[in-house]
């Protein structure tokens, strides 16, 4: 690059996890684990939706319910806000403003630990895209919120809320327009795209295999662990009187305790619940039950991730299934909401001051750990479990002369960076001759990043899906 030539940014898209939550189902209460759910002492954002909450016991209590949003966008204002910089003066301005329920939480909901967390992880955006970079205004605009701003979540509390703290540090109160102009507006699609949709029939199929092979490979340490956690089950220890077909031909059938029947069928659900309760526990700082290790810990997310996204992650390989297939995998998985990211990197190109500058996404593990495998990430360290709060941030750059606003038309000089919590990944696409910018395979062309990018992108979503 010339001497009198700089990357300048144009654009930055952030997709992440929300914040540290309770577990979603009543049944982990049965851990005697009080402390667990009694981390909720700030008033929730969307109080409104809290009144309504769907009570059944065996689905996510804390997703929203259907009614309460259009069909299209929900306008709901961040009300909350600190001229100060510092988070804990923040947080402790909100506290002791849910005392009705003495900080019990519903299942699924973000905790005060979970606010804290969006809060930060919105105000360390602030220090590297507006003091650092000098990219996003100091002081927010109308005409910023209304043509260079994009908010969207899914629609659930715990992700609406999450975007909302994250709002609230990466734009305190005392940066935003006073009254209706200061809204800014989160977006809730009618079709969501931003988790797998395993009513794709096409997909499920694909995947039966190789998450039925990711099973299998962990069944011996599913059978442990499940042995050892029976006791908090109840009445796991006993019996069954029902003969079971032996493995060894001629030798007596013996029956099964409840945690191995458990084990051998690998009820998935169980895992969850002992996953989803030690996680939720560990990242609050709460002590596991007595007999519980990190040990263990290890091996329930080492059994829950490969389960659900190992299974996923090999058939997305070509090296572990094929070249047709891992791609179709990739393309079925997060392609449309690929789509939607390089529609809105697209039309940035096309109008840079009516473009969207920047976009975020609130969405959940299950919205990054497969988007990386679409995007071929998901590997070496890569493969775990996204934890709380996890992000991948697209950031467009383009070539400009120094102490200049001017901007070449279309793609030509433009760049992306994919980052993961912070560090910037290698596509694959990226890696060759003339696919990235000097010397640095983790800054790729927009040429060689969207032309990967739109082969992942399904022509016709609902037949492909169709076809078997």
């Amino acid at each position: 690059m010339a001497e009198d030539t700089q990357l300048k940014m144009t654009q930055v898209l952030v997709l992440h996890r929300h914040g540290e939550r309770v577990p979603v189902r009543h049944q982990t209460r049965i851990l005697g684990v009080e402390r667990l759910w009694r981390q909720c002492s700030i008033a929730p954002f969307v109080r409104a939706l809290h009144t309504v909450l769907d009570t059944d016991k065996d689905k996510d209590a804390h997703a929203t319910v259907a009614p309460l949003f259009p069909p299209v966008i929900g306008e709901i204002r961040v009300i909350h806000g600190d001229p100060g910089d510092a988070d804990s003066k923040f947080i402790a301005g909100l506290k002791g403003t849910n005392s009705a329920n003495e900080g019990v939480c519903n299942p699924g909901q973000l905790t005060d630990l979970g606010k804290a967390t969006m809060h930060s992880f919105g105000a360390s955006l602030r220090r590297e895209y507006t003091d650092n970079l000098n990219f996003l205004p100091h002081i927010l605009d109308p005409e910023f919120i209304a043509n260079n701003l994009y908010v969207r979540s899914t629609g659930y509390v715990r992700t609406i809320e999450s975007v909302q703290y994250l709002l609230a540090g990466l734009f305190p109160l005392h940066t935003r327009p006073l009254g209706k102009k200061g809204d800014i507006s989160i977006h809730i699609s009618a079709r969501e795209n931003m988790y797998i949709d395993m009513g794709c029939k096409r997909l499920r199929q694909i995947l039966e295999p190789f998450r039925a092979a990711a099973k299998a490979n962990t069944a011996e340490e599913t059978l442990r662990i499940m042995k050892k956690l029976e006791s908090l089950f109840p009445d796991t220890g006993k019996k069954e009187n029902v003969p079971v077909v032996s493995s060894t031909p001629g030798a007596p059938a013996e029956p099964l305790s409840l945690a191995e029947k458990r084990a051998k069928e690998f009820n998935f659900r169980e895992i969850d619940l002992f996953y989803d309760t030690f996680k939720c526990m560990s990242a609050s700082s709460i002590p596991f039950p007595p007999g519980v290790t990190s040990s263990d810990m290890d091996s329930l997310s080492h059994i829950f991730m490969e389960s659900f996204i190992g299974g996923i992650a090999d058939a997305a390989t070509p090296s572990k299934s094929d070249l047709k297939t891992a791609h179709t995998v990739r393309k079925l998985l997060m392609g449309r909401f690929v789509g939607d990211l390089l529609h809105t990197m697209d039309e940035n190109i096309k109008n840079p001051k009516n473009g969207v500058k920047l976009g975020i996404f609130s969405g959940h593990d299950t919205t990054i750990g497969p988007l990386l495998v679409s995007l071929g990430l998901f590997e070496g360290e890569t493969r775990a479990w996204p934890k709380f709060a996890s992000n991948i941030a697209f950031e467009v750059l383009q070539v400009t002369k120094r102490n200049s606003t001017t901007l070449n038309a279309g793609d030509e000089g433009r760049y992306v960076r994919v980052k993961y919590n912070g560090v910037a990944m290698g596509l694959e696409a990226c890696k060759s001759k003339g696919s990235h910018y000097m010397g640095d395979p983790t800054l790729c062309t927009y040429k060689a990043f969207s032309s990967a990018m739109r082969t992942l992108i399904p022509k016709n979503y609902e037949q492909e899906c169709a076809h078997i």
